[in-house]
């Protein structure tokens, strides 16, 4: 590696000395890998809601969560029926994800840097747990939140019935207007959309504060190593230290320099057409290079493992760009923007919403350390599910509640009959690990 690895040895010593702290040997370093742990994921949670209807409603103030309720309220009258003549409705969900809490509550804490943690969510920002069920608590007022919305007739009655590919399809048809997950939004973006005025696009709450996954010095689980019988092991870390050099993963991910992407004269990546075109199109774009002539997705890299992760910094860009080329300026600005989404450029003054959260502050990065959650206790296990079962179905009862007294009602039920299954027991193992996820998080930021 000393010889014919240079560029994993300085890019990668974090994540070499982890995988040679398991056994006292170096068998590798594991995939993924960011130089910092403050470069983090692009964002995937966002405050969706149809920009153009908010638009037309004079940009109302949103402050904090709940001051969604009455836009999205005006935004349903506005366009009481679908692109399939179907009622409308602020938010529709669905069931398939749920885990430990409803995924849909849990999540709406992640506008405010809250992660799921066990039975409860876990602060980014102040590395603090609370748990689910705590009055005034997160959950509960995400809960809450969704429950108005179902009294207001706003929250779509089939949600806790109604599949993956049934939401889907319903987002896509402009059946509800608000999401708080990007790939469940902008498939209502289509160019039929766009070209009619119509786009989901974030627009942020005044105090809110969006969860961002970290990236790992320390990479994932999967490792690049050598096996010990080759016969090159020498040709073996070379190819092994090109996939470290940045020109070696702008290959992986983009093809051949100089055809698909090349250098600017002030040394930035940028996109040719084609790359761009490839990038959009995988399976029809034509590529013509040395002896292959063919599809880009036959002629791509086939193995499913990275280096750098696509997010991380690039350590030779001038301007700090990462290795993802969509946060590339040269890309954005050959991109096809339409009136309506040049409107909310205009509106928030940025090109795309991770630049917006990221100047003014509406970020908080979960760190991506070595923590690995403790195996929970055999005898911890049957109670786990007994009352994240009780957890999930009070949950869904509780949203669908007529009335704030049958919302408190079925919330103090369900915390009664969490806490006579075994809830404190839950409970104080999540402190536990809450505690030593901290201590991690703690050793990789200092």
């Amino acid at each position: 590696m000393w010889e014919y690895g240079e560029f994993i040895t300085e890019y990668f010593m974090a994540a070499l000395n982890k995988n040679k702290g398991i056994t006292g040997t170096l068998h590798g370093f594991g995939h993924e890998i960011a130089g910092s742990s403050n470069d983090h994921a692009q964002f995937y949670y966002y405050p969706q809601i149809r920009f153009d209807l908010y638009q037309k409603l004079g940009y109302p103030e949103i402050n904090t969560l709940e001051d969604f309720i009455p836009v999205l309220a005006a935004m349903v009258e506005m366009e009481p029926v679908s692109s399939v003549g179907t009622k409308t409705y602020a938010v529709s969900s669905f069931p398939d994800w749920d885990g430990d809490m409803v995924m849909m509550v849990k999540s709406t804490a992640a506008l405010y840097g809250w992660e799921e943690f066990g039975i409860g969510l876990y602060d980014t920002k102040t590395q603090t747990w609370e748990d689910c069920l705590k009055e005034d608590g997160w959950y509960l007022r995400a809960l809450k939140f969704y429950n108005t919305l179902f009294q207001m007739g706003l929250y779509d009655p089939d949600s806790m019935t109604q599949d993956w590919n049934i939401l889907a399809e319903k987002y896509k048809n402009g059946v509800a207007m608000f999401n708080i997950f990007e790939w469940i939004a902008t498939p209502f973006n289509s160019e039929e959309h766009k070209q009619q005025g119509k786009i989901m696009m974030p627009v942020v709450a005044a105090d809110q504060v969006n969860l961002a996954d970290g990236l790992s010095v320390y990479g994932k689980n999967r490792i690049w190593s050598i096996g010990a019988n080759t016969v090159y092991p020498e040709l073996c870390m070379e190819i092994i230290n090109w996939f470290s050099t940045p020109e070696g993963v702008l290959t992986y991910y983009y093809g051949p320099k100089g055809v698909t992407w090349d250098y600017d004269d002030d040394g930035e990546a940028y996109l040719t057409a084609l790359g761009l075109q490839c990038q959009e199109d995988k399976e029809n774009t034509i590529v013509q290079y040395r002896d292959y002539e063919g599809t880009y997705k036959n002629g791509e890299f086939q193995h499913n493992n990275l280096t750098w992760a696509q997010d991380a910094v690039n350590p030779e860009s001038p301007s700090g760009h990462t290795f993802n080329y969509k946060t590339w300026p040269s890309t954005i600005l050959a991109q096809t923007v339409y009136p309506i989404e040049q409107e909310w450029r205009d509106w928030t003054g940025y090109a795309r919403a991770d630049d917006w959260f990221t100047a003014i502050g509406k970020k908080s990065v979960a760190i991506a350390s070595t923590y690995t959650a403790d195996t929970r206790p055999m005898e911890l296990e049957m109670t786990w599910e007994q009352v994240t079962t009780c957890i999930k179905d009070g949950s869904w009862r509780a949203i669908y509640a007529s009335s704030d007294a049958e919302f408190d009602a079925i919330v103090a039920q369900m915390r009664s009959d969490a806490v006579a299954y075994g809830y404190g027991e839950c409970v104080e193992w999540c402190i536990n690990e809450a505690q030593r996820r901290k201590d991690a998080e703690d050793a990789i930021s200092g």
